[in-house]
């Protein structure tokens, strides 16, 4: 249980190291800000700090060594710790043959705190890998842990801290087994300290049990499914979100998806929130998510229909890569890649996306569909329906200044993915140069050289295409070229 209990008291001695270094240094400013340099001040609080740092270290060794009350000692190994120094190392080295178990479990507490600063600790930690208190056994596991030894040579101790009584032992216990026992044997130990700091108000150590929920989930074992999707039923907030999290961070996180659903329907709005979020880590959604995800749309609560809205176009995009990729690598041809787009363009629904892509494609006015398109390049996180729909009027659109918008905004939209952006260089390349409106031709140009496109697959075509562009009579278009090939050439 001390590494716990040092945790805490850990954070308050460096708040007060920091604060007697920023009182140095405050202190200082105030009264010779006049005659000394910003440099100068720093360089003196620094030097102050490591003095009072190095008289403190040397206080808290002596009572380590010397003091005869054991609470004493394991109060000084805990400060020793918290100076994230290796001047540490040796009384807390020496602390760990002390009589008392509670100054041992403090002093491998402190050397797991200070990371590798321990390694030349490392030979006397090895040897106290074998104490006969399964607290102290535990924290100089951690300590080796931290300095790199396999977690399977630490097996036998964290399997001693299993057996234990105190349930922080057992949980560092089954924290340090991650990936190496199986996880049907550590998920319960985990889920109840989780349950257990979540009932603690205040407590600081529930991001520490959630984060070891996450990786046992992350390991990949579907055995660990059927069990955390049942204990999803269970538990206040802060529990079912930790579940929530997790599921997240699953390998195929395809498995969690039953979780998904039953946490979109959860009473808690935050809850609802993270469900909906964590559901675009799903590659390839399945219709009953995607239903789930359409009904959060209506959701009662403004954040989650918001997170609705962008997982919904997240799901359009990773349908339209599909298809896309499909049609560039199948050989379908510049017609079935346009196809493709318009298709995508089409379907894109839900949200600020598709309310824009709707006035880009249907408004009556030339303002509104130019408005929607310089909108459009602003929505990065949804780029893969965003592209196809500005080609879309970069193709057909009647207005000249609509086509020159569009052209604009494919030229500043970013995070276009390869599959999208080979599908939309290739229509460019077929639509700019027939394009008639000067400025609407310039703008198509500057989108076949904009940065978001990737342009691998074609770059020879491009640079062609920017090469003839050179002659054009119009000298935006001549501009726009220029600059083209001055990034491909860079």
């Amino acid at each position: 249980m001390g590494r716990w209990a040092t945790c805490a008291r850990r954070w308050s001695a460096k708040a007060v190291v920091l604060g007697l270094s920023l009182c140095c240094l405050l202190g200082s400013g105030a009264r010779r800000a006049h005659a000394q340099s910003a440099h100068e001040r720093v360089e003196g609080a620094r030097q102050k700090y490591d003095k009072h740092a190095q008289e403190s270290i040397e206080e808290d060794a002596k009572t380590l060594a010397r003091s005869k009350k054991p609470g004493e000692r394991a109060a000084a190994a805990e400060r020793l710790g918290g100076w994230g120094r290796s001047e540490a190392v040796p009384p807390l080295v020496a602390a760990l043959t002390d009589p008392a178990a509670e100054v041992r479990e403090a002093a491998a507490g402190a050397l797991w705190e200070l990371g590798k600063l321990a390694e030349p600790a490392r030979a006397a930690l090895r040897k106290a890998l074998d104490d006969s208190d399964t607290g102290v056994a535990l924290n100089v596991a951690g300590a080796l842990d931290a300095l790199g030894v396999a977690p399977a040579e630490l097996k036998a101790t964290y399997e001693r801290g299993l057996a234990s009584r105190d349930p922080d032992d057992r949980f560092i216990a089954a924290r340090g087994l991650i990936g190496v026992a199986p996880g049907t044997r550590l998920l319960p130990i985990i889920l109840d300290d989780v349950r257990r700091q979540a009932a603690s108000p205040g407590s600081e150590n529930l991001k520490m049990a959630a984060d070891a929920l996450e990786q046992l989930v992350a390991t990949g074992d579907r055995a660990l499914v059927p069990p955390l999707i049942d204990a999803l039923s269970g538990g206040g907030v802060a529990v079912r979100m930790a579940i929530v999290n997790a599921y997240s961070t699953a390998t195929q996180a395809s498995a969690f998806v039953p979780g998904f659903i039953r946490a979109i329907g959860d009473p808690e709005p935050t809850i609802r929130r993270a469900a909906v979020a964590a559901g675009r880590y799903v590659a390839a959604p399945p219709p009953e998510l995607k239903a789930a995800v359409d009904k959060a749309l209506k959701d009662s609560d403004d954040g989650v229909r918001q997170m609705a809205a962008m997982v919904v176009n997240d799901f359009q995009a990773k349908a339209l890569r599909l298809n896309l990729d499909q049609a560039v690598r199948s050989g379908q041809g510049v017609a079935g890649v346009q196809a493709a787009l318009e298709r995508a363009s089409g379907q894109a629904s839900g949200g600020a996306v598709g309310g824009l892509i709707e006035t880009l494609r249907t408004a009556s006015t030339e303002r509104a569909r130019s408005q929607a398109a310089a909108s459009l390049a602003e929505m990065t996180e949804a780029a893969d329906v965003v592209a196809p729909a500005l080609v879309g009027a970069i193709v057909k659109d009647a207005s000249a200044s609509v086509r020159a918008a569009a052209g604009h905004a494919l030229a500043e939209l970013r995070n276009v993915s390869n599959a999208t952006g080979a599908a939309v260089v290739q229509a460019l390349l077929q639509a700019v140069p027939k394009e008639q409106d000067g400025e609407a031709r310039a703008a198509g140009y500057r989108a076949l050289a904009g940065k978001g496109l990737h342009v691998r697959e074609n770059k020879e075509a491009v640079v062609a295409a920017l090469t003839a562009a050179l002659q054009d009579p119009d000298p935006d278009v001549q501009a726009a070229a220029e600059k083209g090939l001055r990034f491909y050439k860079r």
